[in-house]
């Protein structure tokens, strides 16, 4: 036996394909019982070449479960394809293009003007000498008529739509420009085939009396329709784009431009770049201030050494990683001594595992302030409900990260002295509850993260 805890693996049993070495010959699947038989599928069209079958347990690379294929070289050459006029035996029935779906059916064009005659058609996969695919000529004796043909001023019906001439496509209309700007009056025209004098071939002019003003000017910031589309100066080329500024900071929205020809005053900018319309205190000609916000717009928050600490962000988030030796409480004011920060709460375990990355990278050896505590709590009650965040919260429901056996409020007895702050283990991101006036715990010194609480 080569697996006695296995009741089915023994040297009698069937060796099956289970990847296990069943009957202990020492060859797993080889010679299985239920192996399959493979066929090579060369040009991948899912069907197999029946001279190549193979066995085992699994498919092997190119092969199928099938040997139908006639044409292992051809993938569009297999049962399931469709026959077509290609001389090949498409869909491997043993006949060349019997059935094909693609015949054509071809018309006799005496007088070879791609035209043919509708009375004698032939079915055929290839065109036959001196048919064509159309069936709809008129008149199969005049290689000049046919339908699509030009029809032009000769007492004709040259292009078969029984009409003739009063089709033609050589007769213009042709308008009166009496300022010779190219555009005539709509209103004012002739149909025929050359232009009698003042008279143009393009329409749209609405004041033929101004050759500056056609449907081809430009509309520029004048009060005139100079362009002639019933509209003044909505178009017009000297427009100046300006911005919605809610805020009246002097800057807009990059989304929200439009075009005018006048200022249009308050609520408005002519400077894009603002990224929050709602305050008149960010905008791209502000400082970055310390506080989690972008305040200059440039993307980044709190950048350009603004902050006494790394500054790292995430999901539009800032974190402060400050590596300054110091306990809990030196830890809340250093982060509320910056705008919108405080000790940093944990929300979920991307967050966890994202600040984690980070502290492995500024210093792993040193203990990370978190802003979890039970300072509300029982003294003597550990493990306890009672933990919350610096900002009153107890989410539900709570994520926590605690190390084996943590919190464990080791100096419980000691009534002002118990563990009832809580740090990052920089070696694994666990957490655990320290006295909160520790600033190192043995050799290791305490550092803490911040996080600003804006939005």
């Amino acid at each position: 036996d080569c697996d006695d805890e296995n009741d089915a693996v023994h040297p009698d049993a069937d060796e099956i394909c289970n990847h296990i070495d069943d009957d202990c010959d020492g060859v797993t699947d080889t010679d299985a019982t239920d192996r399959r038989t493979w066929y090579s599928d060369n040009d991948d069209d899912g069907f197999g070449d029946p001279a190549g079958a193979s066995l085992s347990c699994e498919a092997p690379e190119g092969a199928v479960g099938n040997d139908r294929d006639c044409d292992d070289d051809n993938d569009a050459i297999h049962p399931d394809a469709e026959e077509v006029c290609n001389d090949l035996d498409d869909n491997c029935d043993g006949g060349i293009d019997v059935g094909a779906t693609d015949l054509s059916t071809w018309y006799m064009d005496t007088d070879r003007d791609g035209h043919g005659d509708s009375d004698a058609p032939i079915e055929s996969c290839s065109t036959p000498a001196g048919a064509v695919v159309s069936s709809d000529d008129c008149d199969d004796t005049n290689e000049l008529v046919y339908p699509g043909a030009t029809e032009v001023c000769n007492e004709l019906d040259d292009d078969c739509d029984d009409a003739i001439d009063e089709e033609a496509t050589d007769r213009t209309h042709f308008f009166l420009d009496e300022d010779s700007d190219g555009w005539g009056l709509v209103d004012v025209s002739v149909f025929q085939c050359t232009a009698p004098e003042n008279y143009v071939s393009s329409s749209g002019d609405c004041d033929d009396d101004d050759d500056e003003i056609h449907p081809a000017a430009d509309e520029v910031c004048n009060h005139i329709d100079d362009n002639c589309d019933e509209v003044i100066d909505a178009d017009a080329i000297d427009r100046v784009t300006f911005y919605v500024d809610e805020d009246d900071d002097g800057w807009g929205l990059e989304t929200t431009g439009e075009l005018f020809c006048e200022d249009p005053g308050l609520g408005w900018a002519d400077t894009l770049g603002d990224c929050d319309d709602d305050d008149d205190a960010i905008s791209p000609s502000e400082s970055e201030d310390c506080n989690g916000v972008d305040d200059n717009c440039d993307g980044d928050i709190d950048n350009d050494d603004s902050c006494p600490c790394d500054v790292r962000t995430r999901e539009d988030r800032a974190y402060m990683f400050c590596d300054d030796r110091s306990d809990w409480n030196e830890a809340l004011t250093g982060c509320r001594e910056e705008d919108n920060y405080d000790l940093v709460t944990i929300d979920d375990a991307a967050e966890q595992a994202w600040l984690y990355t980070n502290i492995a990278e500024i210093s792993s050896s040193a203990w990370w302030w978190i802003g979890y505590n039970d300072l509300e709590g029982a003294w003597a009650d550990e493990p306890a409900d009672g933990w919350e965040w610096v900002d009153g919260s107890s989410p539900d429901p709570v994520y926590e990260n605690w190390a084996d056996g943590q919190p464990d409020n080791y100096y419980w007895w000691e009534s002002s002295a118990g563990e009832h702050c809580g740090h990052i283990y920089g070696s694994n991101g666990k957490w655990n509850d320290l006295r909160c006036a520790e600033d190192r715990a043995g050799s290791t010194n305490m550092y803490y993260i911040c996080e600003a609480s804006v939005d």
